[in-house]
């Protein structure tokens, strides 16, 4: 009677199948980082070249883009002599959602207006439409009236001008208001505010272009607290960013 034998791996094999298998779960995760640190220079790109577009109009025209009160004047703007409410801005130095002009409110939403500015200045490319017209009044979509970043999560990422002292009040007293870029994610029918960036990848673009901090200079964190520590142990989107302008203020 013949006697079958049965083989099985040995340890050797075992130990190098443990390996390759080692291996390739690395090279997924680090092929992984190597992406999201691509999306977060390709976001801080995008910052510099729209801050350099807003500083060469700041100097063109001797406005704040959005803010401008006499942008009809120039054209910079979707019918401009029909209807130069919808060009110019409130002249105070701030891009705002809504501001008071003469002591009337000034509802023209400037932080679209903004992009309008730009793109009919030839400082940037795309066609924005320098209104709310996705959805209800404070509503962006990025590519539209907003631009698109590259940077996505479980959200779409789109980059707003505004002076909101929403990070001063919620985050610390003594931040003063300044005009800035934000970068959140996509929500519907409202302000592209979404959580887009975990905080480790925030913190990681603050290293970047600050220092460190989540709450003050040139770099805010907009995790919706008080605390200047960045979550680290929090794995899913909880931040936007905001980033400060270089504009020179004017008097008009």
């Amino acid at each position: 009677m013949a006697i079958s034998k049965k083989s099985g791996f040995t340890l050797i094999e075992l130990s190098i199948v443990i390996v390759i298998i080692g291996l390739i779960v690395a090279g997924i995760v680090g092929g992984q980082k190597l992406v999201t640190q691509a999306k977060i220079r390709a976001v801080i790109s995008e910052f510099n070249k729209y801050d350099a577009a807003a500083s060469t109009f700041n100097l063109e025209y001797n406005a704040i883009l959005g803010d401008m009160p006499d942008a009809s004047a120039y054209s910079l703007g979707i019918n401009c002599s029909g209807a130069p409410y919808d060009c110019n801005g409130s002249g105070n130095d701030r891009i705002y959602w809504q501001d008071m002009n003469n002591g009337v409110a000034y509802d023209n939403h400037e932080n679209f207006i903004a992009w309008m500015h730009l793109r009919f200045a030839d400082l940037i490319e795309g066609a924005y439409t320098g209104n709310n017209n996705t959805g209800g009044p404070n509503a962006m979509l990025a590519g539209l009236n907003i631009p698109a970043s590259a940077f996505k999560s479980s959200r779409q990422g789109g980059w707003v001008f505004n002076s909101d002292d929403r990070w001063k009040n919620d985050i610390d007293s003594t931040i003063p208001v300044r005009n800035q870029l934000i970068i959140g994610g996509h929500v519907p029918n409202q302000r592209s505010y979404g959580s887009l960036f975990t905080p480790s990848q925030a913190k990681s673009i603050d290293n970047k272009m600050d220092d460190g901090s989540a709450y003050d200079s040139n770099c805010t964190d907009g995790a919706g607290g008080d605390d200047e520590e960045y979550m680290i142990s929090e794995t899913i989107p909880r931040c936007i960013v905001a980033l400060h302008l270089t504009l020179t203020k004017r008097n008009y």
